[in-house]
């Protein structure tokens, strides 16, 4: 109990120092309080929780305020140049993707510890460790009315952003180390995927291929995008952890259909999702999404209740103390409630769907979907001020085809990179098949007039008159041991 509750004060200052200014002092102050409670009051229970309590507190407090001091200080260096037509020579840092007609490329100039994303026009030849020289001028990321990009990408170390007409390379990354060495390759072997992807499927199928099997997002028309939101799946094509458990659940209730056993079934799971993490690059969004995955697996080979959401909080804290500036992330605030989610109502929600059949998944899909909806809900509306009202349907209708759909996605990558048109041919039938469904259902859905719901100008009223209750409904259940082993 107390190591939960440790993390629990190590969380909370890191969110009221983000909140609250809390000065060095102030954290040395709170250090110095447990201490002294620890030090003369080591015989009363109570007061040594406490000290431990204000320690953690502490930590919390102290490891934001480190990262904030590090912005401000990258920031006051960027203030110098930004607005400045600069000349910079810079090491590629990000495998470059392209947005239209242009090429986004994370780059980290030299003498700065900080990256900046540079915006140039598309060309061959950019590759994930090259060092090239850029011109043009550097600016602050823009802000939009409902999403702060800035933020968004300072989250990332990124402080700038330059828009430039060429770019030269001025060397290649060629004979720089193992490590390098491998991610070259499996750029240039994503590479060659994605071309074939482009000449087999039509829009927007080729886009879906290409998200889902490799993970690219940064490609995804607007167009896409809103209409994968209305219908309530956008989910899909995002590595967040909330489409990692569902894929997990859905994964496993295969595996265990075709007579694994559990425990087998779960490692299998386990080794598929850090391939699949380590395949789609290593993207900060899919390690903290295969990160929660995990945790939803390992606690059920341990199998003792209660080990299930302290496993989560020790993973969640161990990831913000790497970045605690996460604590503020979408993706890693619905990575975290899809699973809590999945803790709290999944095992009550199979019992209570005992009547649906389980014929392609149709129980299990719903069941997950309700449990990690219900928690992200308050999430997706405080950030996105919408909610779809379609979503329950069009993820029944159509997550029991992810399994599908990244199988043959990655057999017709697979058999098409060895043997060219005719065998990559064979397989991309089923794909289209499933993927004319599939856009079906979500163009269908979401040309609904009522398919979304606004709360603008609500603020945090209706998350919180959501939460609440949910939170208390979560409560109960532990409190009256209905949380059932997961079968």
């Amino acid at each position: 109990m107390i190591p939960f509750l440790l993390c629990l004060a190590f969380l909370a200052g890191i969110f009221i120092s983000s909140v609250i200014t809390i000065s060095l002092w102030q954290i040395f102050f709170i250090f110095t309080a447990g201490i002294f409670l620890l030090i003369f009051t080591w015989r009363t229970y109570p007061k040594i929780v406490l000290g431990l309590l204000c320690i953690a507190f502490g930590f919390g407090a102290l490891r934001i305020f480190f990262a904030y001091s590090e912005i401000e200080q990258q920031q006051l260096l960027f203030a110098e140049i930004i607005g400045h037509q600069v000349e910079v020579t810079a090491r590629v840092v990000k495998e470059p993707t392209p947005q239209g007609s242009q090429l986004r490329i994370f780059v980290k100039p030299e003498h700065l510890d900080a990256k900046v994303l540079v915006y140039a026009p598309r060309k061959d030849g950019i590759h994930y460790g090259d060092t090239i020289s850029i011109r043009g001028t550097l600016q602050q990321p823009p802000q939009f009315a409902d999403f702060s990009y800035r933020d968004f990408l300072l989250r990332q170390g990124v402080y700038a952003v330059l828009y430039t007409k060429e770019i030269q390379l001025q060397k290649q990354s060629a004979n720089q180390g193992i490590f390098l060495a491998f991610w070259q390759q499996m750029e240039g072997i994503k590479n060659g995927l994605r071309t074939l992807i482009l000449q087999r499927f039509p829009y927007p199928q080729d886009q879906m291929v290409a998200g889902l099997v490799l993970g690219d997002q940064d490609t995804l028309s607007q167009e896409l995008r809103d209409q994968l939101n209305r219908s309530g799946v956008r989910h899909i094509m995002a590595i967040s952890g909330m489409n990692i458990v569902i894929l997990i659940n859905i994964a496993m209730a295969f595996l265990l259909g075709i007579g694994l056993w559990r425990k087998h079934a779960i490692f299998l799971v386990l080794f598929l999702i850090g391939a699949y993490v380590t395949f789609t690059g290593l993207q900060p969004s899919a390690i903290r999404a295969g990160i929660m995955g995990s945790t939803f697996l390992i606690a059920q080979i341990m199998g003792r209740p209660g080990n299930d959401l302290r496993i989560l909080l020790y993973a969640a804290v161990a990831m913000l103390v790497f970045q605690p500036l996460w604590l503020f992330d979408i993706g890693f605030l619905l990575s975290f409630f899809a699973v809590l989610g999945m803790i709290a109502f999944l095992p009550f929600l199979k019992k209570a769907l005992c009547r649906v059949p389980s014929i392609l998944g149709i129980k299990q899909t719903l069941a997950t979907t309700l449990s990690a909806q219900a928690f992200t809900l308050p999430i997706m509306i405080s950030n996105f001020g919408y909610f779809s009202l379609v979503s329950l349907v069009t993820n029944i209708l159509v997550l029991p085809l992810m399994p599908f759909l990244l199988g043959f996605g990655a057999l017709f990558l697979f058999v098409g990179s060895l043997f060219g048109t005719i065998g990559g041919f064979l397989l991309s039938l089923p794909l289209v098949w499933l993927l004319s469904y599939f856009f079906w259902v979500v163009d269908f859905f979401a040309d609904i007039p009522f398919a979304v719901l606004q709360f603008s100008g609500t603020g945090l009223l209706i998350p919180i008159f959501i939460a609440v209750p949910l939170a208390f409904a979560a409560w109960k259940l532990r409190r009256r041991s209905e949380f059932l082993p997961y079968e």
